[in-house]
């Protein structure tokens, strides 16, 4: 039915180009607390939902879960996946997208993974990151995902008592 469009009743309007993405509102209020209330009652919202942070490929996977318990998470539409199904009340997808963080987590994602996490304040994940970067240390202040960091982030990891580089590296990457 949703490949088919047929018989849909809400639009999403997606992206920076307003894509449109057709669905089923029976669908989206049986799985989410989210959209129920968005149709229902007296906060009731139009058939139109617009959701410009998110790029149509990343909300048709998550319509697919909805639709089917089953989508595809790879490092391309991890983090897109997570903030909606944070939105929209979907703890099982947030779980899968959480643990596939988690399992591929490494020193070339490990800063976008701590920043993701941070402002969605998913502490589990937050403190794993925080400690792969501290055993890594040296390796990772001097990666280039270390100066895409908020000195919030920066400060949190180099004013660690057991963060593993020596003093003159960290200078360096503070520095840098």
């Amino acid at each position: 039915m949703l490949d088919a469009e047929e018989l849909c009743d809400v639009k999403f309007r997606v992206g920076s180009t307003s894509h449109v993405i057709k669905a089923h509102r029976y669908v989206l209020i049986s799985r989410s607390c989210v959209f129920h209330a968005m149709f229902t009652g007296p906060l009731e919202e139009t058939s139109e939902v617009s959701v410009p942070e998110i790029e149509h490929k990343e909300l048709r996977q998550f319509l697919l879960f909805l639709y089917t318990d089953d989508t595809t998470v790879d490092a391309d539409n991890v983090t897109a996946l997570l903030y909606v199904s944070r939105k929209y009340a979907i703890t099982a997808l947030e779980s899968m997208c959480l643990e596939f963080l988690e399992k591929h987590l490494n020193v070339n994602n490990v800063f976008v993974i701590l920043h993701a996490v941070y402002h969605m304040d998913e502490s589990k994940l937050f403190q794993t990151a925080l400690t792969f970067i501290k055993e890594r240390g040296e390796t990772s202040l001097q990666s280039s995902g270390f100066l895409t960091l908020s000195q919030v982030l920066v400060n949190q990891i180099v004013e660690s008592n057991d963060l593993a580089a020596e003093e003159h590296v960290i200078f360096n990457a503070v520095n840098s």
